[in-house]
């Protein structure tokens, strides 16, 4: 992590890339456009997710059958975990 990331790792809301090594990237306006996708992402302090309590969950959706999806990452993967009606799955990636 480096001095304008605000000590956190930020990964885009849209394409998920890591941005910290995006060039230029910093948190300083409080929005970065991710230089892979061209998303606007919320980088201020608003959005950081703690992480007790988070799960190491980033992102989180449901969707109209019910189903949930977690994603969240680690070192060498992006893990996402699905629990619905049809029971519990998790699928991965490597980053």
């Amino acid at each position: 992590m480096g001095l304008f990331d605000s000590g956190c790792d930020w990964y885009c809301d849209s394409c998920h890339a890591y941005m910290n090594n995006q060039p230029g990237f910093t948190t300083s306006l409080g929005t970065w456009i991710c230089t892979e996708c061209g998303t606007m992402n919320d980088v201020s302090e608003e959005n950081i997710i703690p992480e007790n309590g988070s799960d190491g969950y980033v992102f989180e959706t449901e969707y109209e059958d019910g189903t949930t999806e977690k994603i969240r990452y680690t070192k060498t993967r992006e893990v996402h975990d699905f629990d619905g009606s049809n029971g519990k799955m998790s699928i991965w990636r490597k980053r």
